[in-house]
């Protein structure tokens, strides 16, 4: 009687799931409506034209696990006003343990997101943890903070803090800076586990304000700023993408990645960054002082413990990179301390030794080249055709990610 009554029950869950899954959408035509959203809501929402936001006082819509089809419309101006939330974004938080929130098809225009202090921030939501975001242009963006105190927490251009998260197809050009906080990605500002990055870009990335004071570690990468990964298995995970722009920053600055945990397992194949990691000083004051690299800016080794594998697969970094110190600076994979990354497998992992102002080693397996070298097709002969365009005259460029 139990196992019947249980299984009546579950079918009951089921049908009122498949109801649930095929009710019609609920209409988004305005950016009142677009406020309206409601927290805590599985319900699948669609915009149904251009979305105006200009003038429009906007904060946070709460947790969300449903989906929001962008149908390919615009929305324009919008400005995420700093409340009382630890997470700022369109979205404070999107998916659960067992929903997986969507979005996708939304185009972006001069957005903006102020934080307050201490709090997780980026264009769609603060945190994903069960997420799909899909199809993404985004033209000109903003992550700052509110306030003057010292930060403590994560900004990205799209996520604050990502895990079980996929982004597809992402592309965010014309300007994205990224102001005040701690650790800092031009798309997520800490990756955990199974985060996943496909054909995606960033481009005109810049910085300003970091903290890295006592018992700080601040990090500021071209996609990621933290890779913060415990299980080897469940790693994070970088393809066909890709970074331009420059960081200012006092440690741990790369060209896709700021920091890699040591017990982090990270996948990189058929990406490239040309971002400068520079000693200048820019108006906010950061400075870079230690820990660059042209891809990865640290790779923490673990001492005391199996640390996680780095795989580096058809990629290139041919951004400046001038430090201070000569602490960690490296033209693809900078290392801890004075010791080099040991835990890299490089395979045709690549750099550009004149662009690199002080000629950095790589990592254990990659391969300096100068600057006619790569801009060679014959040293590329091997790279995927259907990936990449290999043109002698310039660098390898990828085919899938031109938003």
């Amino acid at each position: 009687m139990f196992i019947l009554k249980r299984l009546c029950f579950t079918l009951f869950l089921m049908c009122c799931n498949m109801a649930y899954a095929y009710a019609a959408p609920i209409m988004i035509a305005s950016c009142a409506q677009l406020k309206g959203i409601s927290p805590h809501s599985q319900a699948h929402y669609q915009l149904s034209n251009n979305i105006e936001c200009k003038g429009v006082e906007f904060f946070p819509i709460g947790p969300f696990s449903g989906t929001l089809e962008g149908n390919g419309y615009t929305i324009a101006n919008l400005t995420v006003q700093k409340n009382t939330e630890p997470n700022a974004g369109l979205f404070t938080t999107l998916g659960s343990a067992t929903v997986t929130a969507m979005i996708k098809n939304i185009h972006f225009v001069n957005a903006k997101v102020i934080g307050a202090d201490d709090t997780h921030r980026g264009l769609i939501a603060g945190g994903a943890y069960n997420a799909d975001i899909s199809n993404i242009t985004v033209d000109k963006l903003k992550i700052e903070s509110g306030g003057d105190k010292p930060r403590s927490a994560a900004s990205g251009g799209l996520l604050g803090v990502a895990e079980n998260t996929t982004l597809f197809n992402i592309h965010l050009f014309n300007g994205i800076h990224i102001n005040k906080n701690q650790y800092a990605g031009g798309l997520i500002g800490i990756a955990k586990e199974n985060t996943v990055i496909e054909q995606s870009t960033v481009i005109k990335l810049s910085s300003g304000g970091f903290d890295c004071g006592s018992g700080k570690t601040c990090a500021f990468g071209g996609l990621i700023g933290f890779v913060d990964n415990n299980s080897a298995e469940e790693k994070v995970t970088i393809n066909q993408s890709s970074a331009t722009g420059e960081i200012y920053t006092k440690k741990n600055a790369g060209g896709l990645i700021g920091l890699v945990q040591a017990t982090a397992s990270l996948d990189i194949s058929n990406s490239y960054a040309i971002v400068t990691v520079s000693n200048k000083c820019n108006s906010d004051g950061g400075c870079l002082a230690k820990y660059a690299g042209g891809l990865i800016g640290r790779a923490e080794n673990n001492d005391v413990g199996v640390s996680g594998i780095i795989n580096l697969q058809y990629v290139y970094a041919a951004g400046e990179i001038a430090v201070f110190s000569e602490t960690g600076g490296k033209g693809v994979v900078g290392g801890d301390h004075n010791s080099p990354a040991t835990r890299v497998i490089a395979y045709e992992s690549y750099f550009d030794t004149e662009a690199t102002a002080h000629h950095h080693s790589g990592d254990r397996g990659s391969i300096g080249l100068n600057t006619k070298q790569m801009h060679n097709a014959d040293y590329f002969q091997g790279w995927n055709s259907a990936i990449w365009t290999i043109r002698s005259g310039q660098y390898p460029r990828l085919i899938h990610t031109q938003p």
